[in-house]
């Protein structure tokens, strides 16, 4: 049981990729999950990010797919494609935007600053796992040790602004579990 369940949730974090704002109005961050594809649009639209402080944005502007290319080294590939929108998606390259359209969609990359519309710029970051864990027995600690060294991961005994997921052997409230949804 424990090692199906450890084995879905690292299945997920395993390229977790963050979009973080570095330009704009507001500065927004959105995590992406492995197998998934993401709608960014102006929040007018049912869209999974939305960037509602520039009025550059359409409501379906672009989309981001985050895909596996191989399980056993857990590559990741993130694809950015165009919607049809009024102001363009762009990702810079050589120190210049250049546009991106949905006929033809662009591979980002770790460092990758992306353009939406006017002035909304996102650089792509990769997120390292960290795992606390609390009130774990060490069997269940040793279970999780061949997952995590697959992705390069870490455990730690306490949680720090770091910690991309905390693991528990059962619901309960500790310091620990205080601390993370404070």
């Amino acid at each position: 049981m424990i090692d199906g369940l450890c084995k879905f949730k690292f299945e997920n974090l395993k390229s977790m990729i963050l979009l973080r704002q570095v330009e704009g109005k507001t500065k927004s961050n959105f995590n992406l999950l492995c197998n998934k594809t993401y709608t960014i649009g102006n929040g007018k639209a049912d869209v999974e990010l939305k960037i509602q402080s520039d009025l550059s944005i359409s409501r379906k502007h672009a989309s981001i797919s985050v895909e596996s290319t191989d399980q056993s080294t857990n590559n990741i590939q993130c694809t950015l494609a165009d919607l049809g929108s009024k102001h363009g998606t762009f990702i810079e390259v050589d120190g210049t935007f250049q546009a991106v359209t949905a006929d033809q969609p662009r591979i980002l990359e770790i460092g990758s600053r992306i353009k939406f519309g006017i002035a909304t710029i996102f650089e792509v970051i990769h997120v390292p796992i960290k795992i606390a864990v609390s009130s774990l027995p060490d069997n269940l600690k040793r279970m999780m040790l061949p997952y995590l060294s697959l992705l390069n991961g870490e455990v730690s005994s306490k949680w720090t602004d770091d910690c991309t997921a905390l693991v528990m052997n059962q619901i309960m409230l500790t310091i620990k579990v205080g601390t993370v949804i404070d």
